[in-house]
């Protein structure tokens, strides 16, 4: 019985350190010192010899070992498997060029064209530590496993009662569209929308300041990068919980239509893998079972779909994003003669 309660607290007390610092935002310092705190008060209120409440079972036997909780926040959250797959990359901070951790290369070697120069950019520097001066690299990005998010996503339990809604569903006679999956872009995918199993994706990006948007000070932009599930009924769709969140693209600066490429690589190739089908375990299916991923539309403002996904910028011949107008209709005023 005293270790079934050991266990038990043991649990809870990973479950307040994770709340501690996942929700509440306190430090890695604060949180070990309170479930420190914690930890004596139960030991104190078990002890045979004066109990604070007689109630209480005894946990721990202090002629063997005190009873513990987790004493750090890494300890917790690797207890409760709630940590995220990450990929990690050194990202030259010029040009978001991507190598591996284990290449070490002293500078930047991506060249725009095969006749560009190269980069160039030093990859690393020295950092001072507890231990003396270390040789880091100046940047790393991070993306999110996929396969690891979606197999997290498809185990919570009724999430793939509510993804089953979208392949019954059938769109309102009178042609109003409440929804994507009353839209003709949803239903010109053929059987894919409507056959168990498959999904379907939007995907977005947005850049912002984290130091918020001021009139003067300091700029730096950073990229969102993430993927809404469309095969959930809209009110859940959006919900943080249920968002892959792929990554943050480096500070300070904006990538540019050329240099996204190298930040949208590692989610492409991901995703190429789910073209063709991956086996994923879910609630409903322990054992796995075979779940194909699209991407269907990119929810993005105009100048970030241009550089996301390479639409024509207003510098091309046809200037327009929704007509086949050419520059030289520009002073075309008859919208009913504008061709879609």
């Amino acid at each position: 019985m005293s270790q079934t309660t050991h266990s038990s607290l043991y649990l809870l007390g990973c479950i307040f350190a994770a709340w501690l610092h996942l929700a509440c935002g306190i430090s890695h310092t604060t949180t070990a010192r309170i479930l420190k705190f914690v930890e004596t008060i139960i030991d104190v209120a078990n002890t045979p010899s004066h109990p604070l409440n007689p109630s209480l079972p005894i946990i721990s036997d202090h002629s063997n070992h005190s009873f513990s909780l987790p004493h750090n926040v890494h300890t917790a959250i690797t207890t409760l498997s709630i940590e995220p797959q990450i990929m990690r990359y050194i990202c030259c901070p010029r040009c978001f060029y991507r190598y591996s951790l284990e290449e070490l290369a002293k500078s930047c070697t991506w060249r725009e064209t095969p006749w560009s120069r190269l980069c160039g950019e030093k990859l690393w520097t020295l950092r001072s530590t507890r231990s003396g001066s270390k040789l880091v690299p100046r940047q790393l990005y991070n993306v999110q496993v996929f396969s690891s998010w979606l197999e997290s996503f498809l185990s919570r339990p009724g999430i793939e009662d509510l993804i089953d809604q979208c392949y019954k569903h059938q769109p309102p006679d009178t042609g109003v569209m409440y929804d994507i999956w009353d839209s003709p872009a949803w239903r010109s995918q053929g059987p894919f929308t409507t056959t168990k199993d498959n999904l379907t994706f939007s995907f977005f990006i947005d850049w912002f300041d984290p130091f918020t948007n001021q009139t003067s000070g300091k700029t730096v932009s950073c990229g969102a990068i993430m993927m809404f599930c469309l095969n959930l009924p809209y009110h859940l769709r959006h919900q943080p919980e249920n968002t892959y969140f792929a990554g943050i693209t480096p500070p300070p600066y904006e990538p540019s239509v050329t240099t996204i490429t190298a930040l949208l690589d590692p989610i492409v190739e991901q995703l190429q893998h789910f073209y063709h089908g991956q086996v994923i375990c879910t609630y409903q299916h322990q054992a796995g079972i075979m779940k194909i991923v699209v991407l269907l539309p990119a929810i993005d403002d105009l100048l970030t779909i241009r550089k996301a996904l390479g639409f024509a910028g207003v510098t091309s011949h046809h200037f327009c994003s929704f007509y086949t107008l050419h520059k030289s209709d520009i002073e075309s005023l008859n919208s009913g003669a504008w061709k879609l």
